[in-house]
């Protein structure tokens, strides 16, 4: 597995098609469709993704299979000793397999020298799979957050982190 920074439209184009993948297979259970294309044109666009990269100071990236295969994608922003894990998300064949632990520590590794001493992230509150996964990694729930997102929507979710001490990387 290796992640490749996001850099080019071609691989801002990569992440929308693969959040478009995703998000449409994993999220039907849990949000209406309509709401899902909203979310995706406003959130994982490749413009809302470049935007988000210049403008709000967030780092979206390639999660690949050894031989390059794109199987993934995150999104994630240092802001002092808190670093926020927008996004991580892999497609159905590739859970379960660990890449998102080793994506997850190879994000500790890259921003902890810079001072991030927590890592915080949100997660809709009917996601239950992904709660658990989030827990088992030792995330604590901190708060409920109901966001409206325009169009009549919210984002319903916890708001979880992940104190990071020396045996915990």
């Amino acid at each position: 597995m290796n992640l490749t920074r996001a850099e080019t439209l071609d691989d801002d184009r990569t992440i929308a098609a693969l959040a478009d993948r995703i998000w449409h297979e994993h999220f039907a259970a849990i949000l209406a469709a309509d709401q899902i294309d909203y979310m995706l044109a406003k959130f994982l666009s490749a413009d809302a993704i470049r935007d988000a990269v210049e403008r709000d100071g967030y780092e979206y990236g390639i999660v690949r299979e050894e031989d390059g295969t794109p199987i993934g994608f995150y999104g994630a922003r240092p802001t002092g000793s808190v670093l926020f894990l927008s996004k991580l998300y892999l497609v159905k064949e590739a859970r379960g397999r660990g890449y998102a632990t080793r994506t997850l520590r190879a994000l500790i590794e890259r921003f902890r020298p810079a001072g991030v001493e927590v890592v915080r992230l949100t997660c809709n509150k009917y996601n239950a799979s992904t709660l658990e996964i989030y827990r088992h990694w030792g995330f604590e729930r901190i708060e409920s957050v109901v966001t409206d997102i325009g169009a009549g929507y919210v984002m319903d979710d916890y708001v979880m982190e992940l104190r990071l001490t020396a045996d915990r990387a």
